[in-house]
């Protein structure tokens, strides 16, 4: 089982804000995150008197990610040599406590307009769509309010008119790819860095009876383009996969994006500017964000 983790570096400005942002571009540092979400607990920690003091104390954090902690070696040196005392810097690998650790003991279950999302064993609402998931330490459960937004979003929209493929990056336990089934999607197919989580998302496949193929991997095998992809990850990773999966998608393709908080989306809704693409619908859960982002009619 591979355990994909990535370095955060994480600096408060202070009042040194303008200043740290120049030299970061001067470095040529331009994929910062500011007050990322990775720094809030929505569920534990009241996250808008968080970001009120940073607001008031014009201290809310700048994060880099970056595969190896050596990546940034250089930079946190020329950092401490030109700011000296004026700003806090620390680091950490993150993964294991956004990602893995995803399901919570105490999650019963995740019911929304037309699913019911919970672990075997918890008995459904029959009125409800049911999606059983075995327990296991892969985002995507449904208790977290990234997967509860996204839901929540691709059940809003009006029913497809005809048949739609849908890619589903960073797959997890396949649920929502399993929502895309019961919303008319079809051929589906889910990818993901962690070959756990094809391993989960393959159990709970067969569990629910549902149709899925999947590719241990950032992206699907090359030749084919998609009617719809959704995307829930980390910002990071998400704003530099926003290009290629823009290319993966049909002219008139809908891209689902969600894993960022409302704090950090102005970096993603700016790549999605670049590329061409316009947020035409959204859903917040808790401060977190879901969207969906297409290209503007002709």
């Amino acid at each position: 089982m591979s355990h994909a983790k990535t370095f955060e570096l994480t600096i408060h400005p202070g009042l040194l804000r303008n200043e740290l942002i120049s030299f970061l571009h001067a470095f040529g540092i331009e994929d910062f995150v500011e007050a990322a979400s990775d720094t809030i607990d929505a569920d534990d920690v009241d996250w808008e008197e968080v970001l009120a003091h940073w607001t008031e104390k014009d201290d809310s954090p700048l994060l880099i990610y970056r595969p190896e902690a050596s990546d940034l070696e250089t930079l946190i040196v020329a950092l401490k040599e030109h700011f000296g005392e004026g700003m806090t810097i620390s680091g950490k690998w993150i993964a294991d406590s956004l990602w893995q650790e995803a399901w919570e003991p105490d999650f019963c279950s995740l019911e929304t307009q037309k699913f019911f999302i919970g672990p075997e064993g918890v008995a459904p609402n029959p009125s409800r769509i049911h999606i059983a998931l075995v327990e296991a330490a892969v985002f995507g459960s449904g208790q977290h309010a990234t997967t509860q937004a996204l839901i929540r979003l691709m059940e809003s929209q009006a029913p497809l008119t005809e048949q739609e493929s849908f890619l589903d990056v960073g797959t997890g336990t396949g649920v929502l790819a399993f929502a895309a089934h019961h919303l008319g999607y079809a051929p589906i197919v889910g990818t993901d860095i962690e070959d756990h989580a094809i391993e989960i998302a393959r159990t709970n496949a067969l569990r629910n009876n549902l149709p899925l193929t999947l590719h241990l991997g950032s992206l699907p095998p090359a030749g084919k383009v998609w009617d719809t992809i959704a995307c829930n990850i980390l910002p990071p990773t998400l704003t530099h996969l926003l290009e290629a999966l823009a290319g993966l998608l049909t002219r008139d393709g809908k891209l689902y994006l969600a894993g960022f908080h409302e704090a950090n989306c102005e970096g993603i809704e700016a790549e999605l500017r670049r590329i061409g693409f316009e947020v035409v619908a959204a859903r917040k859960e808790r401060g977190w964000i879901a969207w969906l982002a297409q290209r503007p009619s002709s």
